[in-house]
């Protein structure tokens, strides 16, 4: 990890990922809402951030993956 980044600490961290949890499904509905065929992770990911960019916070990391920042966890688990 570089300086600076952190794991996911479920305890101090719960009130964020829910808030990016329940924001992601939102974002989520609202692209299938509107697709005509498949819809992309990455796309997905890339509509959270610029809808939600304060919650998008890449310097926490996932425990188990930790070149992956926890809130794409949060995404994937939302869809």
């Amino acid at each position: 990890m570089k300086p600076g980044e952190r794991i996911y600490n479920k305890a101090a961290d719960k009130q964020w990922s829910s808030q990016v949890y329940h924001k992601a499904k939102e974002v989520i509905g609202a692209r299938l809402s509107k697709a005509s065929g498949a819809v992309q992770y990455d796309s997905i990911c890339e509509a959270v951030k610029q809808q939600y960019p304060s919650l998008c916070d890449d310097t926490i990391r996932d425990a188990k993956n930790p070149q992956l920042p926890y809130w794409k966890h949060l995404v994937a688990s939302a869809i």
